[in-house]
């Protein structure tokens, strides 16, 4: 199925009543978040965006964020994920650059969309959009450390082959990464798309060691997508140490792996190792 959203729709279909999303602000079956996110479609049809529009997702990390991501996907758009905390100047480059033809972000403005209104349209059903699997589902912009950022054009197909993974036998995932990078979209979007629980870490719990402790102590996670470097320091704190027996499985990616951070992990965690890199070059 070449398609994101129906890969999601399916899952809704088998599981509707198990969890799907574990944010700062709510918990969120299957079918709960299908039919925000329908919400969130059916009020862009609403206020003109048509399918193939490109739109900048500017939010905190909590349901309406994910929501608006599955809604952007329903409605035939690309969604172009920005970290609310950018420089200015940075969010107005992406949105003149990606010709970006909306903004929904937490009010309104000349370019933007206030998700609070959107939600306030309350028409949940599925809306009837013709997508292709060779339309752009999303847009990625890079670093820029080489000059200005270059966004990667991502369609249905592509990310679909990415997060494929039939056999996956975990349950829950933990997104610990910014909105901004591909890391993050691949992990929403492969829990998602396989039925499992995706636990979303706050834009406190990202930044806090202690919270983020405590998060996984509550959730348990199995599914961990981290850089190395991040991982090495995490170890150092005793307390994180003690809570990640639960995970079963570690991506370790996005720069040089060492075997010390490997041989460290190995002291706490029995988890299968990957060392991945490139979700958006391997698309």
């Amino acid at each position: 199925m070449p398609l994101i959203h129906k890969r999601f729709e399916k899952h809704v279909t088998d599981k509707g009543d198990e969890i799907a999303l574990v944010a700062s602000d709510v918990t969120l079956t299957y079918k709960q978040l299908d039919e925000k996110a329908n919400v969130i479609a059916n009020a862009l049809i609403g206020k003109g965006v048509k399918p193939k529009s490109n739109v900048l997702v500017m939010l905190s990390r909590d349901s309406n964020l994910i929501a608006s991501i599955l809604g952007i996907l329903k409605v035939g758009c690309a969604f172009i994920p920005i970290d609310p905390e950018y420089p200015q100047e940075r969010i107005n480059y992406i949105y003149e650059n990606s010709q970006a033809d909306y903004i929904i972000a937490n009010e309104s403005g000349e370019k933007s969309l206030d998700i609070k209104e959107l939600l306030k349209e309350g028409n949940s059903e599925n809306p009837n959009v013709d997508v292709g699997p060779d339309d752009l589902a999303y847009m990625i912009y890079t670093s820029g450390s080489t000059g200005n950022p270059k966004g990667v054009m991502i369609s249905h197909e592509n990310i679909c082959n990415q997060v494929s993974n039939p056999k996956s036998t975990y349950d829950s995932l933990l997104c610990i990464t910014t909105i901004s990078f591909d890391v993050s979209v691949d992990d929403i979007l492969t829990s998602l798309s396989n039925g499992l629980k995706l636990i979303l870490a706050d834009d406190v719990q990202i930044k806090n060691v202690p919270e983020l402790i405590k998060l996984i102590d509550v959730n348990k996670p199995e599914v961990l997508e981290i850089t190395p470097s991040r991982l090495a320091s995490y170890i150092e704190v005793k307390e994180f140490c003690n809570v990640i027996s639960c995970l079963k499985c570690v991506f370790l990616g996005g720069e040089q792996f060492s075997a010390k951070v490997f041989e460290d992990l190995r002291k706490y965690s029995n988890a299968v190792v990957y060392n991945s890199y490139g979700p958006t070059e391997t698309t």
